[in-house]
């Protein structure tokens, strides 16, 4: 592929790192893991089904939370939710593409991820991707809430519960997991701060959404050309290729999010402020809808486009579907509570 011109050239000439270096600076995180890998050996196949549930299945079920209250509650937070979850993607990306740390099973023979685990991880270690999306969730969410204590307590203990499901699988070190929660809660903060200066002004929306645009284009341009360290194991095989964790998926999902947020405050700008029975409509319509474009979509994207392609196109659908696809129909069917947001 041209974009991997560069990147190819620099394989020839990077020196290639020692995994013992990488071993030294991680000895305090290996060791805990491998701790909890002893406890995990104790307690069985019945923990490693339970955590593996967690991990693998839980954030599919919490992903309605936000949808619900962005088409039905909230917008500000719901945006502020989906900005954490999809400009999140791309900075957990970044990070991962920056400091190319191995996964712990690389760096450490010790760590023994189980296979129902091991088998669909895939990419460099730092930060966890699940921990972001969980913590863009389930924090939001949390803050959202917070009049209501007992929930919200309970969106925290869901949110630490998935994290560590991560490191008891052995597939995350906890300075994965605590990493990958600070990018989302700190991207939260971010828009937070940027509401009232866009909110309500055409101009600086579009600035907004232009911006977005652009450190997505920067980020894959640094994705493609970038140099790349190659870590060996002590027979001289390479742990891990650098060109197969390069994806594009964060980078669509950004666009996605800038064009969704453009178009929904340009020419939908739809009110929450409806009646509980349209509430209800609103969100069982937009998971029917949702549910089967989200499974089956990805599915249908993978082959038309493949490679590293298909989640930057799919990623750039979903979100535009989600922000601004989906609530523009909500003042064409009366059923879904229609009306302009103030």
């Amino acid at each position: 592929s041209p974009v991997f011109l560069f990147f190819e050239v620099q394989h020839d000439i990077i020196n290639p790192d020692s995994i013992v270096g990488w071993e030294e600076k991680m000895d305090f995180f290996l060791e805990q893991l491998y701790q909890i890998q002893l406890l995990r050996d104790y307690l069985g196949p019945a923990g490693i089904t339970f955590m593996n549930a967690v991990s693998q299945n839980m954030l599919s079920l919490l992903g309605i939370i936000p949808l619900y209250i962005f088409w039905c509650c909230d917008k500000k937070a719901g945006y502020t939710m989906a900005f954490s979850v999809s400009v999140g993607s791309l900075v957990n990306h970044l990070m991962k593409l920056t400091f190319c740390i191995e996964r712990p099973w690389l760096l450490d023979q010790r760590i023994q991820p189980p296979e129902i685990a091991i088998k669909n991880q895939g990419g460099y270690s730092f930060p966890s991707g699940h921990a972001q999306l969980a913590s863009g969730y389930l924090t939001g969410t949390a803050f959202w809430i917070r009049k209501k204590r007992v929930l919200s307590f309970l969106c925290i203990l869901s949110m630490i519960l998935i994290g560590f499901s991560r490191v008891y699988l052995g597939v995350h070190t906890s300075l994965d997991v605590i990493v990958g929660i600070f990018e989302s809660i700190i991207l939260l903060m971010i828009f937070t701060k940027l509401i009232p200066w866009f909110w309500n002004d055409r101009k600086h929306t579009n600035l907004l959404s232009a911006g977005l645009i652009a450190f997505a284009a920067i980020s894959a341009l640094y994705f493609s050309f970038k140099p790349y360290p190659m870590h060996y194991d002590d027979f001289g095989n390479l742990l891990t290729n650098p060109k197969d964790m390069v994806t594009f998926t964060g980078v669509g999902a950004t666009i996605g999010f800038a064009i969704g947020l453009f178009l929904e405050k340009r020419f939908i700008n739809f009110s929450t402020d409806i009646s509980a029975k349209h509430k209800l409509f609103r969100l069982l319509i937009g998971v029917i809808l949702y549910l089967p474009f989200y499974y089956i979509g990805n599915k249908f994207m993978v082959k038309i486009v493949g490679g590293i392609w298909n989640g930057f196109f799919f990623n750039i659908i979903l979100w535009i579907f989600t922000l601004a696809g989906y609530p523009f129909l909500f003042n064409r069917l009366p059923i879904l509570g229609g009306g302009k947001d103030r």
